[in-house]
């Protein structure tokens, strides 16, 4: 998505764009269907809606966040242009985040998972 705001004006341009939105539709499908399916394997029932909810507000809250610095930031770094591509780089964090901070859940029972092992879990057995 940062090349997309990068690229350069002209035919060219605006054929690398074409490929480069057709890309981005597809990766924000198959990112949206990954955070449902992960919230749904890494939280236990019990603590599953509201473990989607906080995402929601999460989201909720950030892309206001988001707008409001990249329209700050935007003065300082020369225009939209600049301002959104450099935002745009700490999406890598959040990849980052789950990829070191979520359990691996491949091959496992609910039960078996970190956060699955509650008090609640625990005394239902």
């Amino acid at each position: 998505t940062v090349a997309y705001y990068l690229v350069p004006p002209g035919v060219v341009g605006a054929r690398i764009v074409i490929v480069l939105w057709t890309l981005r539709v597809a990766v924000g499908m198959g990112t949206g269907t990954l955070v449902n399916t992960l919230a749904s394997e890494v939280f236990p029932t019990a603590h599953r809606a509201t473990a989607q909810s906080l995402g929601q507000v999460g989201a909720s809250i950030g892309k206001p966040v988001g707008i409001l610095t990249e329209g700050l930031l935007a003065p300082m770094m020369g225009g939209h242009w600049n301002a959104t591509a450099f935002t745009m780089c700490f999406q890598f964090l959040v990849g980052v985040i789950v990829m070191k901070g979520f359990p691996e859940t491949a091959g496992k029972e609910l039960e078996d998972i970190g956060w699955a092992a509650t008090p609640t879990h625990e005394a239902k057995e």
